[in-house]
């Protein structure tokens, strides 16, 4: 997991799909972090974090925003349903004899175990979790 530290200054143009919204940029103290994945419930913590010129903390995983400190000392972070998770997972394996459609969900099922460990490590460090 990365983290970016700074007075969060500008939020780029946003994309929006059901679960996320992905702004094309976030700039962050001196460095403009591009295409950044955030999840809905932590938007305003991030908007929150835009209006304050206090230095916020992001922490990134593969370009996906996994939580934020924002000016006061708190942490916020977000993390999806593990038993959905767990059942897609699960299902990924069973699919794989399905022309190859189940390594594919097997692939992003991962990189959903990968978020959800780096919001573990947030939730082991005494960070909120977003509802």
């Amino acid at each position: 997991m990365k983290s970016v530290q700074g007075v969060v200054a500008m939020l780029g143009y946003t994309r929006v799909s059901p679960r996320v919204v992905t702004y094309t940029v976030i700039e962050i103290g001196d460095q403009a972090v591009p295409d950044v994945a955030v999840p809905k419930r932590l938007i305003r913590y991030l908007v929150r974090a835009t209006r304050t010129q206090e230095a916020s903390v992001l922490y990134l995983q593969d370009n996906r925003l996994i939580g934020i400190r924002v000016g006061d000392g708190q942490t916020y972070y977000y993390q999806s349903n593990r038993l959905l998770l767990a059942i897609f997972v699960l299902l990924s394996v069973l699919l794989i004899p399905a022309l190859g459609l189940g390594v594919l969900m097997l692939w992003y099922g991962y990189r959903y175990v990968r978020y959800a460990k780096a919001a573990n490590i947030l939730a082991d460090q005494g960070a909120t979790k977003v509802n």
